[in-house]
C-alpha cells in the first residue's frame, strides 16, 4: 500500500525526463542500455503499484495506445534465442493493434522479451512479448508514447476522491473520477427517496 504517493510521481516524473533524453542520445554503451532497461521496468512497476493502491484514476489504466504487432513465424522461441527475435516473429507483416495501459505495464513486467531497438542512435521504440504470448506475437511500443503515460500518471491529482463500503467485496472502493462521483451521488440519493414497499403476511 502506498500512502504518499507524491515521492513515486516526483520519480516516474523523473525517469520520463531521463527517456526523453535517450530518444536522441547518440553515444550508447553498456551502460546506458541498462540504465534505460531499467528506467522502463522500474517504472512499470511503480505505475502498477499506485494504480493497485488506488492512487491513480481507474480511467486511466484503461486508456489505449497505438501498437504494432509482429505475429510469430511459426519457430518457437527458447530461453537462449530471445536476444534474437527476428529469428521467430514476422517483422515483415506488423499488424497495428491497440494496447491498454494495464496490459502494456503488464507486458513489460511480466516480459519473456525486453528488447531496446537503437537505429543510428535514435531510441524510439522497444520490444516486448509476455511470457504467456511468447509464442504468439510480440509488441512494438513507441517509447514517446511510454513517456506520455508516465507523465500523465506522474501529473495526476484528484480535485476529488470517495471511499465507500461496499458490502460484496467487504472492503472499500476508491472513486477519483469527477463523473463517476457525481453518479454516485445521485444513485445513492435516488435509492434513499424510493418508497420502501410493505410485503403482505
Amino acid at each position: 500500500m502506498i500512502w504518499e504517493s507524491r515521492y513515486w510521481k516526483k520519480d516516474i516524473l523523473e525517469i520520463a525526463d531521463k527517456l526523453e533524453k535517450r530518444i536522441n542520445q547518440k553515444k550508447w554503451f553498456d551502460s546506458s542500455n541498462a540504465n534505460a532497461e531499467k528506467e522502463i521496468m522500474i517504472s512499470a512497476f511503480m505505475v502498477r503499484k499506485l494504480f493497485e493502491s488506488k492512487k491513480i484514476d481507474d480511467a486511466i489504466e484503461q486508456k489505449t495506445i497505438s501498437i504494432l504487432r509482429y505475429p510469430s513465424n511459426g519457430k518457437k522461441i527458447s530461453l537462449l534465442r530471445r536476444l534474437s527475435p527476428e529469428r521467430f516473429f514476422d517483422l515483415e507483416k506488423p499488424n497495428k493493434s491497440k494496447l491498454t495501459v494495464k496490459d502494456l505495464y503488464n507486458n513489460i513486467i511480466y516480459s519473456y522479451i525486453f528488447l531496446l531497438n537503437i537505429v543510428d542512435g535514435e531510441f524510439k521504440y522497444f520490444w516486448v512479448a509476455s511470457d504467456w504470448n511468447k509464442f504468439k506475437f510480440m509488441l512494438q511500443i513507441e517509447v514517446k508514447d511510454y513517456i506520455t503515460i508516465l507523465r500523465e500518471v506522474g501529473n495526476y491529482w484528484p480535485k476529488a476522491e470517495g471511499y465507500f463500503y461496499d458490502d460484496k467485496k467487504e472492503d472499500y472502493i476508491v472513486i477519483r473520477n469527477d463523473k463517476k462521483l457525481e453518479q454516485y451521488f445521485n444513485i445513492i440519493g435516488h435509492q434513499e427517496h424510493i418508497p420502501k414497499t410493505k410485503t403482505k403476511k
